[in-house]
């Protein structure tokens, strides 16, 4: 169990890793291919650098926190497909109605 925790919270870190690295160089490549474009001045101003600089800090920030939240999210459903096997097993349905008679015959 706590082999699988662990896999999980790996595969769960390096995928948000691995979106803020992406998603930041988009961010930061895409503003300076349209400071480029607009400007048609190669290397960029101070200022075009710094906005790309920006753009890529919250891009980065954007798809970490997205990828968070997705594995966020499927870990909550992969908890709730166990939750609903257990609760629906055949053994656990008699064994907890074994003991609500049990209760019953007590009072």
């Amino acid at each position: 169990m706590i082999g699988h925790l662990l896999m999980s919270l790996f595969h769960a870190f390096f995928k948000i890793v691995l979106s803020l690295i992406v998603c930041a160089a988009i961010g930061g490549i895409g503003t300076l291919v349209v400071s480029y474009v607009v400007l048609r001045q190669w290397p960029p101003t101070r200022l075009a650098e710094v906005a790309a600089i920006a753009i890529a800090v919250l891009a980065a920030y954007a798809g970490a926190v997205t990828a968070l939240m997705s594995e966020a999210v499927r870990g909550l459903l992969a908890a709730a497909r166990v939750a609903e096997h257990e609760a629906l097993s055949t053994g656990n349905i008699v064994e907890h109605s074994v003991k609500a008679i049990e209760h019953v015959a007590e009072k």
